[in-house]
């Protein structure tokens, strides 16, 4: 990725983003990447998570004219397909990303499934990388690694922590998150990196 390469990172749900790979956004950002977010459900009803994931976009930095957030149904997904693939196509047509990021093949929750499958067929012309959730994960496939700079990782444990309402999870834990980027980056010679899922490649 380079200084003014079209960056798309989809999420499910508020947070999928910032725990599959909020130390690469943070890497884009910095590079000068155009960065924008697509989240296609708030979970609740009340506007909480949303909330929340509006105030984690302000610590990386995105602005709000480059974040789309839908309302589709938690757990059902699957009952949208057809409506959530001409969005995602809307969406490849206004902005042409160079890169997409989506949960990985490996990811078992239901509507993570399917934005990943539908994010194949709507971004198939695009380099795209699948971001790992390991609790959501019965098994792991990373064959490509981001390195990353410690101030990225920092930066994914405050917007994580955004998320008042999800800070009872273990996952959510800064340990854990710097310990995942360690094992990560030890694989490739590095303090800290992200890994994902090779899925398309484009030169």
């Amino acid at each position: 990725m380079e200084k003014g390469d079209i960056v798309l990172f989809i999420g499910a749900h508020p947070d999928d983003i910032e725990f599959g790979c909020g130390s690469t956004l943070s890497k884009c950002i910095d590079i000068g990447c155009d960065v924008y977010c697509l989240v296609m459900s708030p979970i609740d009803g009340d506007g909480i998570l949303y909330s929340e994931f509006g105030l984690s976009c302000e610590i990386y930095g995105i602005s709000s004219d480059k974040v789309m957030k839908l309302d589709y149904p938690v757990r059902r997904f699957n009952e949208y397909r057809q409506s959530i693939l001409d969005y995602m196509v809307s969406v490849y047509i206004s902005i042409s990303p160079e890169y997409v990021f989506v949960p990985s093949s490996d990811d078992i929750h239901q509507d993570h499934m399917v934005v990943h499958e539908e994010s194949i067929r709507a971004f198939k012309h695009c380099n795209m990388l699948g971001y790992e959730l390991p609790w959501n994960n019965l098994r792991s496939v990373v064959n490509h690694y981001i390195r990353v700079e410690e101030n990225d990782v920092g930066k994914k444990v405050n917007a994580i922590s955004c998320y008042a309402s999800q800070s009872g999870r273990c996952y959510s834990s800064s340990e854990f998150i710097y310990s995942l980027a360690r094992v990560r980056g030890t694989q490739v010679n590095s303090d800290y990196a992200e890994a994902f899922e090779y899925i398309r490649g484009v030169i």
